[in-house]
């Protein structure tokens, strides 16, 4: 008796047959998603701490990654979604690189603000300028070790 094979059954030529193809395909789909998880989450971070509006910082970042989850949840083809993750990444990027530096900073006037470097050897001193009345700057040593 001759045994036909049914349209099931996996032919020796196709690209899931090898063992160790498989696997590798499974090892970058795994990076490629973290990735994009890793990305996800900067975005979310990106738009909660530099959202101009207060009152629309929690808001905006907890839809984005809502919306990014149901996206990688339901989805279909995966490429679809793993486009739309890009794109909406791509756009926050877009826009956190086209904020400019607020007239008001959010730290204390007397907040470090510029620092420079120099010495010689394995010496060096940093001094530290601040905008305090009381003093214009102070100077601490950094030494480093030669091994």
């Amino acid at each position: 008796m001759i045994e036909i094979p049914t349209a099931d059954a996996t032919l020796s030529g196709s690209r899931e047959s090898h063992p160790a193809r498989r696997v590798l395909r499974w090892i970058a789909l795994t990076f490629l998603w973290a990735l994009f998880g890793l990305l996800t989450l900067w975005v979310v971070a990106a738009l909660y701490f530099d959202a101009r509006v207060p009152w629309l910082r929690l808001p905006l970042a907890v839809i984005y990654g809502l919306g990014m989850l149901a996206v990688l949840t339901w989805v279909r083809p995966r490429r679809l979604a793993a486009g739309l993750c890009a794109g909406g990444f791509v756009l926050v990027l877009g826009w956190w690189f086209s904020l400019k530096p607020t007239a008001r900073p959010p730290f204390a006037p007397s907040a470090p603000r510029r620092t420079a470097r120099r010495g010689t050897g394995g010496c060096w001193s940093m001094a530290i300028w601040t905008n305090c009345s009381t003093s214009a700057g102070r100077s601490q040593p950094i030494c480093l070790s030669r091994n």
